[in-house]
């Protein structure tokens, strides 16, 4: 870390060139020394970085037990590699009977990879798949249908299809998503979902808005028929809305999903049908279903997603189930990705990944990987101040990635007694937001604070963090300095009485 100080004229005044480890010093000597400022540079790092809400998720297809989540490497390996894991759920599973809700498997799932320091995903189709797992023990895929207590006491209206599965033919029931009844239960389960889970400062990096379509990939079906784009747009409007209308603490991301066989007669038309733009003006992520490489795709789908990054961070799904495609990953690594999902779905496939493959996953937690990467990039703050009096920290940030930070994490500061690391002072600048930082541009920001007239005088290590609302460090920074808690010493500072 580089160190630099510079005073304003007096008309006395001693300067002493202090050379300490190759770091030239200047520092003042007499009774103008509390104008002296320091500037500070810290050592960027390549370090990988495990940070919230950014990575790789491990998309397991657990929804049955802790046991399927874990894709039996429970021994020892805790996936190091991976921040995010996805729970696949189905509306019918925690709600099999009308206001009777059955937590107990997600909420273990939950506590087993919490523990473990990684967040969580809740994937809960609302929408339909066939439910002939029932029947065949297979074809996981295809078992999520809406209650049928839905349908059968409520009289819910929906579209019948036949599907044969291993000749096993199933009727399936697609809701008329319309329907008062349909858009009533389906926020009632929201806000029983929101009592149990939306707690503040939860674990969650993100839920997946999926009330519509197979899969609940918001994709459109041509046997399903709108009577107008107006009822489709309100439609799907009124059911993104109801997410943050009722989770409060919960960010989300919507899916986008489109045949190649439906037309469109714009981007602004598809946006308006799917009703994307509701959900982009409410902030919802973007997700893209089935990665393709994007830049030079003609779908709509991906042309929302690369008009939109700056604002709004992106979730990519890798298909890799099929066979492992190199380019695929790369292509996650190239574009403007927050978290990406590889399917990782039994114990022959991840080792795979984190051994022949282990240096994708290792570049997406690196520079030019996923999500943010914040560097401070200097820092100039009196060298010394005065008990009961202010601290002013001038810095500047670049953010590394293409990723976004879609929630502030304030920064906080620290004074830390040097001889036996115990903190003395700490206080966080409510003003700090790095949401709008996106890659390209540098970003100066001021932090000021107040400093208790009884804080002892003596000279301490000056430590900063970015915080979350319990005033925890929660970001690995991309700079050298920092300790096992988060906290990056920049330099120290004097206080005097």
């Amino acid at each position: 870390m580089e160190e630099s100080g510079t005073m304003k004229n007096t008309a006395t005044k001693i300067i002493v060139v202090l050379v300490v480890a190759g770091t030239v010093i200047l520092a003042a000597v007499g009774p103008q020394a509390q104008a002296e400022t320091i500037t500070v540079r810290p050592v960027e790092i390549n370090d990988m970085l495990h940070n919230p809400d950014v990575g790789w998720c491990l998309l397991t297809f657990g929804w049955n037990s802790v046991e399927d989540s874990t894709v039996n490497f429970t021994g020892g390996d805790d996936a190091p590699l991976f921040d995010v894991v996805v729970l696949d759920f189905m509306w019918a599973n925690l709600e099999p009977e009308n206001n009777v809700f059955d937590w107990k498997k997600m909420d273990a799932i939950i506590d087993y990879w919490t523990k473990r320091g990684k967040q969580y995903s809740m994937r809960i189709c609302m929408s339909y798949y066939t439910p002939l797992y029932r029947e065949t023990k297979a074809f996981w895929w295809e078992t999520c249908s809406p209650p049928a207590w839905l349908f059968d006491e409520f009289g819910c209206g929906y579209e019948e299809k036949k599907v044969t599965r291993k000749k096993i033919t199933h009727t399936l029931k697609r809701p008329h998503y319309y329907d008062p009844i349909f858009l009533k239960q389906h926020e009632e389960f929201l806000k029983a979902l929101a009592a149990h889970y939306d707690k503040p400062n939860n674990r969650s990096a993100f839920m997946e808005i999926r009330s519509h379509g197979k899969w609940g990939e918001w994709r459109g079906d041509s046997y399903f028929k709108w009577a107008n784009a107006k009822q489709q747009h309100d439609t799907l409007a009124e059911l993104i809305r109801q997410y943050p209308r009722n989770l409060k603490h919960t960010p989300f991301c919507i899916p986008g999903y489109v045949k190649r066989n439906e037309t469109y007669s714009s981007l602004d038309d598809y946006m308006y049908k799917m009703a994307y733009d509701v959900s982009e003006s409410l902030g919802v992520m973007n997700r893209r279903d089935g990665f393709p490489r994007p830049f030079k795709s003609s779908l709509y789908m991906d042309q929302r997603l690369w008009k939109h990054w700056p604002r709004i961070p992106c979730v990519g799904e890798l298909n890799n189930y099929v066979g492992f495609d190199p380019e695929e990953y790369q292509s996650l690594l190239d574009y403007h990705i927050n978290v990406a999902q590889p399917y990782v779905y039994n114990r022959e496939k991840y080792n795979k990944h984190t051994s022949d493959y282990r240096h994708f996953y290792e570049a997406g937690l690196k520079t030019g990987g996923l999500g943010y990467r914040f560097a401070l990039t200097s820092a100039t703050y009196n060298k010394q101040v005065s008990a009961g009096g202010r601290f002013t920290l001038n810095q500047t940030w670049l953010n590394r990635n293409v990723g976004r930070a879609y929630r502030v994490y304030p920064l906080k500061v620290y004074f830390i007694d040097p001889d036996t690391g115990k903190e003395i002072w700490s206080a966080v600048d409510g003003k700090f937001d790095q949401t709008p930082w996106i890659k390209g541009q540098s970003y100066n920001v001021v932090s000021e604070f107040s400093i208790p007239s009884d804080i002892p005088s003596g000279t301490y290590e000056l430590r900063i963090a970015m915080a979350d609302g319990t005033g925890a460090p929660r970001i690995a920074l991309a700079i050298a300095g920092g300790n096992a808690q988060k906290k990056y010493r920049i330099g120290s500072v004097i206080v005097s009485n």
